[in-house]
């Protein structure tokens, strides 16, 4: 493959949109992209791949690569430093060329919350992939946090920082006049959390006035807004997160404000190039200048009544400023800027055809690794081959949705050839007509067949694949081992 991202897809935000928009960006310049999950330490709730990642497998711009699956990467893309917080204990079977780190958080925040050590971070993604790694921020902020790690663990970091991306056309909103002829609409939306708003009262009520001066529109909810500021703000609407499409909601707004806690430090701020691509004049403070540009106008929260009041009063300047950061968007955030990085990373893409991929091994997936991941055994008795198959196909499809177990299915019957296939195990005891022993002796065989086979896989599930079989009741007896000793 020319790209191989790799990331936990499960994360329900950005991180996840950030995987989206680049396999888009680079399926449609013609690179062959592959996607693999890898556990964040940060995730504590199990959840699927993302469903927006999952369209993009449906779609065919993306190939995903199970757990144990070899492949090689002309460019290895690591997201989020959170995947190797913790060692894999061997190799992974993914090779690649280049090798880049995207850092999009940074290792310690303001508050002291630790997120993750660069030098371990950097020792356990060289044990895993064999070869260094470039780190990449995805913005000066998180540079400037970096390097005194970098210096320290001569961590490689790349000279250009790997920004976020967006493809503006499915954004735009045709702006003609301000959306209240009366007075402008300031707005944000965010996740809710306390983090994301300031902690200075005056603060916040400049930037996002409780008065009729203004309208103030907010999708993700208040959290924290009312202990700041002793009560919850009358005048503004208030929307809970995902109240309604992204753009729909920036549609509604002309000036997008963006103001936060001190103690959070925002790597990069991907709500804010959705409200540039949407066509909204976009106020920060000062420090996001680094990072963006001319594409917004900066101030601290004190100056945000004065600029949104020049806003209003004069047309032209709105419309030069959207103008503005469209053209920036457009020169650094976009896809085309995105596949512009590729070609200077990896040159052209590869015109030969892609080969296929190996079933999955599950001997091929490093120890700790394979620690993390469920194994289910499914038991198949007394049901018919075309039946088996079936299940087998379905297994496989249910393993993609979560990004990898290791499936083992226990039959009665002749093993199909697809399970290799399909990089499922199985394993056969003999069935009940064709055991030698007394009949009345077999169920006892089986529970013994079955414990066995599920300690030799550390099986975490067992479970019937025809509850209605009278012998069902012998995997549903069947408990998972304990831990392997």
């Amino acid at each position: 493959m020319d790209v191989v991202i790799a990331c936990d897809l499960r994360f329900p935000g950005g991180t996840s949109t950030s995987v989206v928009e680049e396999i888009r960006a680079g399926a449609a310049a013609g690179y062959r992209i592959g996607v693999a999950h890898l556990d964040s330490s940060t995730l504590k709730t199990d959840r699927p791949i993302h469903p927006l990642i999952l369209a993009e497998f449906e779609a065919g711009r993306a190939r995903l690569l199970l757990p144990g699956q070899t492949a090689h990467a002309r460019l290895l893309v690591v997201k989020h430093p959170t995947v190797f917080t913790r060692p894999l204990g061997g190799r992974l079977p993914i090779t690649a060329d280049e090798v880049v780190l995207v850092v999009g958080q940074v290792p310690l925040d303001n508050d002291g919350t630790l997120h993750y050590e660069p030098a371990a971070v950097d020792a356990h993604l060289v044990a895993a992939v064999g070869r260094r790694a470039t780190w990449a921020p995805v913005s000066p902020v998180v540079r400037s946090r970096l390097q005194h790690a970098a210096d320290a663990a001569q961590i490689l970091l790349a000279p250009d920082d790997w920004v976020e991306i967006i493809d503006p056309a499915p954004w735009r909103v045709e702006r003609t006049s301000p959306v209240d002829p009366e007075r402008m609409v300031l707005g944000r939306h965010s996740r809710p959390s306390r983090l994301k708003w300031p902690a200075d009262p005056a603060e916040l009520l400049a930037a996002y006035p409780d008065d009729a001066s203004v309208r103030v529109r907010v999708m993700g909810g208040i959290d924290g807004v009312a202990d700041v500021l002793g009560r919850e703000p009358q005048h503004w609407e208030v929307l809970p997160f995902g109240a309604m499409p992204a753009r729909e909601f920036l549609s509604g707004i002309d000036v997008f404000v963006y103001f936060h806690h001190p103690a959070l430090v925002e790597a990069f701020g991907r709500t804010i190039l959705e409200a540039l691509a949407a066509g909204a004049v976009v106020v920060l403070p000062p420090h996001f200048e680094a990072i963006f540009g001319p594409a917004a106008r900066y101030a601290e929260p004190a100056g945000v009544p004065a600029l949104v009041d020049e806003l209003h009063r004069d047309a032209e300047a709105r419309t030069r400023q959207i103008r503005l950061g469209l053209d920036e968007l457009e020169r650094r955030f976009s896809h085309r800027a995105h596949a512009a990085r590729l070609a200077e990373l990896i040159g052209p893409p590869d015109p030969a055809a892609p080969a296929p991929l190996p079933p999955p091994d599950a001997q091929l997936i490093p120890p700790h690794q394979r620690d993390q991941l469920p194994t289910v055994m499914v038991v198949a008795f007394g049901v018919s081959h075309r039946r088996l198959r079936r299940a087998i196909k379905a297994l496989a499809a249910q393993r993609a949705r979560t990004g990898g177990f290791v499936p083992v299915v226990v039959t009665t019957s002749r093993p199909p050839r697809m399970a290799h296939a399909l990089g499922v195990q199985v394993e056969t005891i003999q069935n009940r007509w064709d055991w030698d022993g007394a009949p009345d002796q077999w169920p006892e065989y089986a529970a013994r067949r079955l414990r066995v086979i599920a300690r030799r896989h550390r099986a975490t599930t067992v479970t019937p694949l025809d509850l209605e079989h009278p012998d069902a009741w012998i995997a549903l007896r069947a408990r998972p081992p304990g831990p392997p000793a």
